[in-house]
């Protein structure tokens, strides 16, 4: 039961570390794209 129980474990920890990897690598364009209009609309004062 306990040999079970850790490999379930290990299953679920490889998954939630997976999670933040898969978004932290989709979420960069969303955050360069957000930081590129700033600076923009500091340079500009409008947005597009």
């Amino acid at each position: 039961m306990k040999f079970i129980v850790s490999n379930i474990e290990l299953l679920l920890n490889r998954f939630y570390d997976r999670q933040f990897i898969t978004r932290e690598v989709a979420n960069q364009g969303i955050l360069e794209r957000f930081e590129t209009l700033l600076n923009e609309y500091d340079r500009t004062n409008k947005l597009k």
